[in-house]
């Protein structure tokens, strides 16, 4: 459970790394709800060690993990986490999810997003 300093600190987190998904999801093909429901889970991506994100290996899993989860049990699938470092990792890793990205602004500048 986050102290009172941390709380406002994780809610930026949230609401950057949503923003920059709804970004990023404008621009993707996503799989239909329909799709998902046939599969039987819906695939996020993350880093393998970025707490308070996402860890592959720790508890807690994060906050990108325990929102996956959490959307995967309103959908009544699993979810499957892919774990990828790199940006061109994402392609290959076939993702309905994707929540964060690098926020270096050189980085960003040579794939056209904004901070």
């Amino acid at each position: 459970m986050p102290t009172r300093s941390e709380a406002p600190t994780r809610r930026r987190g949230v609401v950057a790394a949503t923003l920059v998904a709804t970004a990023l999801l404008g621009s993707a093909d996503a799989r239909s709800l329909d799709a998902i429901s046939q599969r039987g889970s819906i695939a996020l991506c993350a880093h393998p060690n970025a707490l308070p994100f996402a860890a592959k290996n720790g508890e807690p899993p994060g906050l990108q993990i325990e929102l996956g989860e959490a959307l995967a049990a309103r959908l009544g699938v699993r979810l499957v986490r892919h774990w990828v470092i790199n940006d061109f990792q994402l392609p290959r890793a076939d993702c309905d999810i994707v929540l964060d990205a690098i926020a270096d602004r050189a980085t960003l500048g040579d794939t056209g997003l904004r901070p």
